[in-house]
């Protein structure tokens, strides 16, 4: 008899992990599409809401805080174009973390490398303004974001008049380290733009500045003037 009670009370609890589990599949089932009511990107916060989050340790809000900006609209297994984002809101986020840590790479890199990849033109755009600006704080240690912001113009925009008044800007820095391609951009810009003469003017200008060039660099210069530019050493100055 002991047994075939153990039996029974083996074969009711195997039922009711069966009935428990039917009905966890079947709730996946029915909720599985069903999304949370909830923006894709908030409203950003106050200060007095950073100042309460931070609680002292604004490393640790800005950390916090910069990790939920990368993952709006990804979250609860969504996935959302960057198209749909609002951008005056991610605009709010991205200037006050900023002021939050105005010398961190984190969020000025999210809104570049990411946020600044959106099809809608203005948001890119605008976005490109945020980088640029935020480059300008401190060009000795932001200056990559600078070249970036004239690339995205260029390339993601295709607007080469910002594109050159970046590459200007870009070119101008008065940076030990800046390399020496971020001083020929301009040129290579105005050349696409059909701008031979000024393009030639730009590194003709260069060349007096930078008198000890590396014979690479010489070399490379005189091809772009003869080959790209058609304005060699007997053109027409």
């Amino acid at each position: 008899m002991g047994k075939v009670g153990s039996g029974k009370r083996i074969n009711l609890g195997s039922l009711v992990l069966i009935a428990a589990l039917g009905c966890q599949l079947a709730f996946w089932a029915v909720s599985r599409d069903v999304v949370t009511a909830q923006a894709i990107v908030p409203p950003a916060p106050g200060h007095a809401v950073v100042a309460a989050v931070a609680l002292g340790d604004t490393q640790a809000a800005y950390r916090v805080m910069g990790l939920r900006l990368q993952n709006f609209g990804d979250s609860d297994g969504q996935w959302t174009g960057l198209k749909d984002y609002d951008y005056d809101r991610l605009i709010a986020w991205f200037e006050l973390l900023t002021e939050v840590d105005g010398r961190a790479w984190y969020v000025p890199v999210l809104a570049a490398y990411y946020y600044a990849q959106t099809p809608v033109d203005a948001d890119a755009r605008r976005t490109v303004a945020f980088v640029a600006k935020f480059a300008q704080r401190d060009p000795a240690r932001h200056w990559r974001l600078l070249g970036h912001a004239a690339y995205i113009a260029r390339h993601r925009l295709g607007d080469l008049p910002l594109a050159l008044s970046l590459a200007r800007e870009f070119a101008g820095l008065e940076v030990a380290e800046l390399p020496f391609w971020a001083r020929q951009l301009p040129a290579l810009i105005l050349a696409e733009m059909g701008e031979a003469d000024a393009a030639a003017a730009e590194i003709r200008a260069l060349r007096e500045r930078f008198p000890d060039l590396p014979p690479e660099e010489a070399r490379y210069h005189e091809y772009f003037l003869e080959e790209v530019l058609g304005r060699g050493a007997g053109a027409a100055e």
